[in-house]
């Protein structure tokens, strides 16, 4: 089966932006509920998943904050107008029937990684199943101790995060992403090494280095996306660049949780010039932490439940004066006389 894994979060966002002013005649705002929905029409269509899986963020802490308050720190807060919407969004999920994944003190990224190892890998015959998949696993043990258990299923993941990037590690896994126009592309794993000039077991370590100004992980200063690529491309991962430099990173990284220990890279004996070193040493700390709040984590999940049925919604279609949408779907059109001046 072929399954489409949503970002709900993201494609909020994204719709909110695409249709800022869109109102109906009554200028209730409904650009991010339109978006949204055409946005899943789009991908039915050209995509062809036999399941549609929303992963959804809950609104309290999750354990990322719990050992560092700042993350994320410097967001701005999320508009009035797209708030009533996300609102709308989550009771139509639930209205449609759609199959939706999410849980207490987890982030959607971690629930579409949960999710993904569930459906490339046989979670009746593996050796890690998913329930014993938390935050200590070592994706590169799951490939491994599961390489003999691989289901016929294929995983599509829409997200704007680019910390997924660690799935393409898994087989049977790709990418649905935006560019700045708007349109979407699919990113495979070899078209992630032709782009980063990485292997996707890499993306955590290279994350770790640079950081993400978006999450407010501050990385290393100086360190930028050049530069990390040079030194895992040398040396092959963390562990081998701090080993360079006389420090053991697994055991400074701590046992709860697992470290990723990649193959060793041709050129690990390469030097490291003394004032990058300097950096690596004196922003150790940064790097564990990056490394902490960067990883994923693999909560258990079920996924059991069907496509959501957009007719079931057709009163709040109707309500929303979503024409086009209602025409397309064969259903009872509003009635002529409501005067909508909305372009939809």
């Amino acid at each position: 089966m072929h399954y489409l894994l949503i970002d709900t979060s993201y494609l909020q966002y994204r719709s909110f932006y695409a249709y800022p002013t869109l109102t109906n005649s009554k200028n209730k705002p409904l650009g991010a509920i339109y978006g949204f929905i055409k946005s899943i029409q789009t991908f039915q269509k050209n995509y062809r998943p036999d399941l549609i899986v929303f992963a959804k963020d809950l609104s309290g802490p999750t354990f990322r904050d719990e050992f560092y308050s700042e993350y994320k720190a410097g967001r701005l807060p999320t508009p009035p107008e797209l708030k009533s919407q996300i609102e709308e969004i989550h009771n139509l999920l639930e209205l449609t029937n759609a199959t939706t994944l999410s849980k207490d003190g987890y982030e959607a990224d971690d629930m579409i990684a949960a999710a993904t190892f569930k459906l490339i890998y046989d979670p009746n015959e593996s050796n890690l199943l998913p329930h014993k998949l938390e935050y200590n696993t070592n994706p590169e043990e799951i490939i491994k101790n599961n390489s003999t258990h691989l289901t016929e299923n294929k995983v599509t993941i829409f997200t704007g995060d680019r910390d997924l990037y660690q799935l393409l590690a898994f087989p049977n896994v790709e990418m649905l992403i935006s560019d700045r126009m708007g349109s979407t592309k699919l990113l495979d794993t070899d078209g992630f090494r032709e782009k980063y000039e990485l292997d996707p077991a890499q993306w955590l370590d290279y994350k770790a280095l640079v950081g993400d100004s978006s999450d407010n992980i501050k990385g290393v200063p100086g360190i930028g996306p050049k530069t990390a690529t040079t030194l895992l491309n040398n040396h092959g991962s963390l562990a081998d660049i701090y080993k360079h430099l006389g420090i053991d990173f697994v055991e400074k990284l701590g046992q709860d949780i697992a470290y990723t220990n990649h193959k060793t890279a041709p050129n690990t004996t390469n030097p490291i010039q003394e004032k990058l070193a300097t950096k690596l040493k004196e922003n150790l700390s940064n790097v564990i932490l990056s490394y902490r709040l960067s990883k994923l984590a693999f909560p258990k999940v079920d996924i059991s439940g069907e496509n959501w049925h957009l007719e079931k919604a057709v009163d709040k279609l109707n309500e929303w004066e979503f024409k086009s949408i209602i025409k397309e779907l064969n259903l009872n059109s509003i009635p002529e006389d409501t005067n909508q001046t909305t372009i939809f």
